[in-house]
Parts: C-alpha cells; structure tokens; sequence
C-alpha cells in the first residue's frame, strides 16, 4: 500500500521527514550534489505545487534541491539558494490520477534534468548549490524548507542516490524495477513506502510531520514494482 498525502482539508497532514539526514548534513561546506531522487507518484490534481523528495533547510527558504510537481503540469528538479532559482522542467505535462515515475539528476551545481517515465526533460545549467552544512532537512511529501509545498497524492517507491544516474539507468526505474537494482552501492536511502516508513538501507529513518487538525495517514494500492529475488520476502508493492 502506497502512502496518501491529502492537503484538499487545508490541514496540514502526515508528510515525512528526517532531520539532520546521512550523509548530506555530514558534508560540512561541500555541496550535496551529485545526488539523484526517485520516485512513483499519482497526484490527485494538476492544481498546486507539490513537493515528491526534497532536502534543504527546514529554518528558512533555501536552500533547497527537490523533485517537485508543478500546478502548470510539469514536474522539476528545482534547485533553490541564495537569490537563485534553477529549475529543469519535464518534456512533457504530467498526469493527475495516474501513477508515473519522477527523477531528478543532479550531476552538479551547473547541471539538472528531469525525467518522466524516463523520458528526459531540458537540462538547466544555471549556478545554484546546496551545501552539506546547510541541510538539516530530508521530506518526503512536503518541501524541506519553511515554504508549504504538502503533496496532494499517492507517493511510493521513493529512493536517494549520491551519484548522478544516467539515463539508461533511470529508464529501468521507471520500467517499474526497485531502486536497489539500480547502482545499490551509492544508494543512500530507498522507501517502498509499503504501509511503513522504513529506510531499506538505513541511513534516514522518517517520521511523521503534521499539525493537531490532522487525522493520520491513508493509504492505497501501490503501483506494480518488479523485484529481484533477493527482496521478494518483502514484496515492495504488495506488503506481503
């Protein structure tokens, strides 16, 4: 069961996060990047900005690298610091209530792409960085600084790598294979996000963030996953 992110309530409701997250808070004054987010995620509109992963500064604005959705239609891999806003768009608009696979790859404080069901987006070369000393923040469903970016969806199967993927390895993500076939080496945390909040690898175990209106979290059917046998006695798509 994936998990549910509803903001319609106004309320603000069950988002992850993780603070001070290995290994990026660890870097001290080196940037963050590369780094890489992953995930599976049906919104329920095309009506707002919606953050999928993201990490940044939870005390300020910026800055900040996410995978986002955008309420134009397009997904980014969006990069905030100080007075800069770099943003690689999709090639094309994404879909509400349909599940669809997001990547963000980011080779460089000059270098971000976007890809939907592994079709890559323009690259964005514009200079913007996130610092290592600068980031106390790891969410997922919400942005990980003080602007409220909540996810108005379904999330699963999100992942963090600290090395840039290429493009042949992003497209057998979005073929529907877990993250940990993919470079498991410099994966530095996978969620299936099946009914449970657990860090596959361990670096970042989540918690729930919320306000006193909200009710708890929802869940719903997972999209289809293809696991290798190593894993299927924890079926990431199924919970059983």
């Amino acid at each position: 069961m994936a998990l549910h992110i509803d903001d319609d309530d106004g309320a603000k409701d069950y988002y992850l996060y993780k603070d001070d997250p290995t290994p990026f808070s660890d870097l001290g004054t080196s940037s963050i990047f590369p780094l890489t987010l992953s995930g599976w995620c049906k919104p329920d509109a095309i009506d707002d900005h919606d953050a999928i992963i993201s990490i940044g500064n939870s005390a300020t604005t910026y800055p900040v690298a996410s995978l986002n959705l955008r309420a134009n239609g397009y997904a980014i891999a969006d990069v905030k610091s100080r007075g800069v806003n770099a943003e690689a768009s999709s090639a094309s608009q994404y879909s509400a209530d349909e599940w669809q696979h997001f990547c963000a790859v980011f080779t460089s404080n000059t270098s971000r792409i976007l890809y939907m069901d592994g079709v890559a987006g323009t690259e964005s070369t514009t200079t913007a960085d996130v610092i290592g000393s600068n980031s106390n923040r790891l969410s997922i469903g919400e942005y990980a600084t003080t602007w409220n970016r909540e996810m108005n969806g379904h999330v699963a199967d999100c992942a963090i790598w600290n090395v840039a993927l290429t493009a042949s390895e992003v497209a057998i993500l979005a073929k529907g294979y877990t993250a940990i076939q993919v470079r498991p080496e410099s994966l530095v945390s996978y969620y299936p996000l099946v009914s449970d909040f657990l860090d596959v690898m361990g670096e970042n175990l989540l918690s729930f963030g919320t306000d006193a209106s909200a009710t708890g979290p929802t869940y719903s059917a997972h999209t289809r996953i293809i696991e290798d046998a190593p894993v299927m006695s924890r079926s990431a798509w199924g919970g059983i």
